[in-house]
């Protein structure tokens, strides 16, 4: 996934402005937003409202695309870095809007994770889950001493997942 600190280099990136676009790039992308250095530097030179102006975007392209408005990459970027200029701030009705649509921006990774302990169970996923890699990889603990059914849920597991 994008880390915003290789997108574009600069010697003093803030750390809030990162940990701000990291909560928010799933749910972009899921949008269709083109990450391109243009979209990294204007997030970087937001120097304040950051967040509105992402909750804003995706409230109004949630709102949009629920009416059946089409975009393209290049649409949904270039409202992105409008969005970002203008300072867009979110209204009370884009915030309800986003609270029920929050599953855009949640991170896969926690998606999987879920899944995996409806699958699983959660202490057989806590017990044989090392980690999920950002592309949505499960890495299995190795020389795990299981018993024949749970091996069956985990290869149940590795079939239901990609």
């Amino acid at each position: 996934m994008i880390d915003l600190r290789k997108l574009i280099y600069y010697e003093f990136i803030d750390d809030q402005t990162v940990e701000i676009f990291d909560r928010y790039k799933w749910g972009l992308e899921d949008l269709g937003v083109n990450f391109t250095e243009e979209v990294g530097e204007i997030i970087i030179a937001c120097s304040y409202n950051l967040e509105n102006s992402l909750r804003a975007f995706c409230a109004w392209i949630l709102s949009k695309k629920e009416q059946g408005v089409q975009f393209t990459k290049e649409n949904v970027t270039q409202i992105l870095i409008d969005a970002i200029k203008s300072g867009w701030i979110p209204t009370e009705f884009q915030e309800n809007f986003l609270n029920k649509n929050s599953k855009i921006l949640e991170n896969p990774r926690n998606l999987i994770w879920e899944r995996c302990a409806k699958i699983l169970g959660y202490d057989l996923r806590n017990q044989s889950i090392l980690d999920i890699t950002e592309e949505g990889e499960i890495i299995f603990r190795e020389n795990l001493n299981l018993s024949s059914d749970d091996w069956e849920k985990i290869t149940t597991l590795k079939s239901y997942l990609p």
